[in-house]
């Protein structure tokens, strides 16, 4: 980092700048250049095989009995999102991966707002199905009128229009990368602790529930012994 700093400014640099004075100068970088190649390439045909299976599953779905449910909105969307990353961003990744290990600088990072803004939707919707499983399972009673289609249709589209606009953010601003770039991974770090929170503390409610009719049975066999 200190080269860094000592031949351009960190904060200002540019996406070209950031492959030429960081990524082909790392120790290891081909290694690290092989390993995302080849990793996108496994991820490529996983991914958007099994998410096609689950968006087939929930649009042919010839009852509609996965429909029926509020959270599959959000499932289905969450699955176009990852489709896109198989189909769309692994092939990018692993092309800059091996442009990178063969020091080819004119590959820049542009892709790269296409692929974050699909990560971020995906991230976005992990977190909107925990805040939908809080709600099941801490208010149940009042979860289907909280938690109504409508209202996740409406917060699944501003989580896609919310990262799009991030995303075209970060393209007129590739001379910032690196401050892009930092902005975009602590809003990542910022949801993953919201998603680990919100299911922890439903774990734990989610456990008293289930202790709550031990309790109850150990209660009423004291009273009725006496």
């Amino acid at each position: 980092m200190a080269a860094v700093r000592g031949t351009v400014d960190y904060w200002n640099m540019a996406s070209e700048e950031a492959l030429v004075h960081v990524w082909l100068n790392i120790d290891n970088a081909q290694t690290i250049f092989t390993t995302v190649a080849v990793l996108a390439t496994i991820t490529f045909p996983i991914t958007t095989i099994g998410n096609t299976a689950i968006v087939l599953s929930v649009w042919m779905d010839p009852l509609r009995k996965l429909r029926s449910s509020t959270s599959i909105f959000i499932i289905f969307s969450m699955a176009v999102a990852d489709f896109l990353v198989g189909l769309v961003a692994c092939p990018l990744t692993a092309f800059w991966g091996l442009a990178s290990l063969y020091k080819y600088t004119n590959a820049s990072f542009h892709f790269l707002n296409f692929f974050s803004m699909l990560i971020n939707v995906s991230v976005g919707h992990i977190l909107l199905l925990s805040i939908d499983r809080f709600f099941a399972v801490v208010t149940p009673l009042q979860y289907r009128a909280k938690v109504t289609s409508k209202r996740i249709c409406i917060v699944s589209i501003a989580c896609w229009i919310y990262f799009l606009l991030f995303g075209f953010v970060f393209s007129l601003l590739q001379k910032h990368y690196a401050l892009m770039g930092t902005l975009y991974n602590v809003q990542i770090l910022c949801i993953l602790i919201c998603i680990g929170v919100i299911n922890v503390f439903t774990l734990y409610r989610f456990h008293k529930y289930s202790q709550a009719p031990k309790h109850w049975m150990t209660s009423m066999r004291g009273y009725l012994g006496k």
